[in-house]
């Protein structure tokens, strides 16, 4: 079980939709059982997902390759050439493009099976498994992961399945630790971090309502202020992002994703929902409601459920306001049901 209750099986529920990588995700056949822990999760799909694309063949791109050669290929480098003296040899020192598995996707494949694999919570049998397929990799090189590593990678429509696993190893990447004394790798459980969380709950949403219905247009714009006033003033007015706007014919809805270990706040013994999310939620509510005309606005504040459920449902002048919590550990079903039921409250 993950933090808060939230089952190993629904946070890869939620990882697979924010990822938009739903059906990348089927093929490789991982099913998490309540006691799978994340790293082990992570090491399971990057096994199946790695063993698959070995068996129908890994994606080969051109790499220009720098080496002494019989002959001249590709452009020759002089200077080099001279300075090892390869030309009384018949041999020449050249820059050539060469296919090859050696591709950045792919080292960044083998160095997370190899950095899996020494993770100190990994199974050791799982790890064997690990650095059988790292050897399988053999044409690779390892590289040095770093967040922009994953940003300079560019897929096509027919390697897209590379990006459910890059998507992996970038998860896997952010939350390992190495004990600089002792070179233990450990694993950090992220769904203990509320700011990770809070990402990864804001995306899940969107995409979900992405994809789960068709009755609204789904997006996340950022709203301009009714303000008027000097442009030396206005500028530094905060941007005002909403998390997720659902539009028909009909009707607007906002919702705002939160994620907090107490859904409510206490003030004097009284307990109430956090006076700035109504605060932010009634901004957006009176600016969407000016941007959509005569269109009503509900405002929907959206917590996962924690110590207790919460369904409140209000008029804020002409507004419907609800703040109401989903459980995510019931069944994903459920979790399923739950969400799009509050589009038609």
């Amino acid at each position: 079980m993950a933090a808060r209750g939230i089952p190993i099986r629904n946070i890869y529920y939620l990882l697979c939709y924010a990822w938009d990588r739903l059906e990348e995700a089927e093929l490789t056949a991982v099913t998490p059982t309540p006691e799978t822990q994340l790293p082990e999760l992570f090491a399971r799909v990057l096994l199946s997902g790695v063993t698959h694309l070995l068996k129908r063949g890994v994606n080969r791109a051109y790499v220009t390759t720098e080496d002494e050669i019989p002959g001249v290929r590709g452009r020759l480098d002089v200077t080099m050439s001279l300075k090892r003296a390869t030309f009384p040899c018949a041999r020449a020192w050249c820059a050539f493009d060469e296919l090859s598995a050696d591709t950045p996707a792919n080292r960044i494949l083998k160095t997370t099976l190899r950095q899996l694999a020494a993770v100190s919570e990994i199974d050791p049998r799982l790890a064997d498994s690990l650095r059988d397929l790292y050897r399988r990799m053999p044409s690779v090189r390892e590289t040095r992961i770093t967040g922009q590593s994953f940003r300079r990678i560019t897929l096509g429509s027919n390697t897209s399945y590379y990006g459910f696993l890059l998507d992996v190893c970038e998860i896997v990447h952010r939350n390992l630790l190495v004990d600089e004394s002792t070179g233990k790798i450990t694993f950090r459980d992220f769904t203990r971090d509320d700011a990770q969380m809070a990402r990864l709950f804001e995306r899940f949403l969107f995409r979900f309502y992405e994809r789960e219905q068709a009755a609204y247009t789904v997006e996340a714009p950022h709203l301009e202020w009714h303000a008027t006033g000097e442009a030396e003033a206005l500028q530094f007015l905060p941007r005002m992002r909403t998390d997720i706007v659902l539009r028909n014919s009909e009707r607007t809805l906002v919702i705002d994703a939160k994620y907090y270990a107490d859904t409510l706040e206490e003030y004097f013994g009284k307990t109430s929902v956090r006076s700035k999310h109504m605060y932010q939620i009634f901004a957006y509510l009176r600016h969407l409601a000016t941007a959509d005309g005569a269109k009503p606005v509900t405002g929907i504040l959206l917590y996962p459920r924690t110590t207790r459920s919460v369904s409140v449902q209000v008029k804020l002048f002409e507004h419907e306001f609800m703040a109401v919590t989903i459980d995510l550990a019931q069944p994903w079903t459920g979790v399923r049901e739950d969400l799009l039921a509050i589009l038609v409250r």
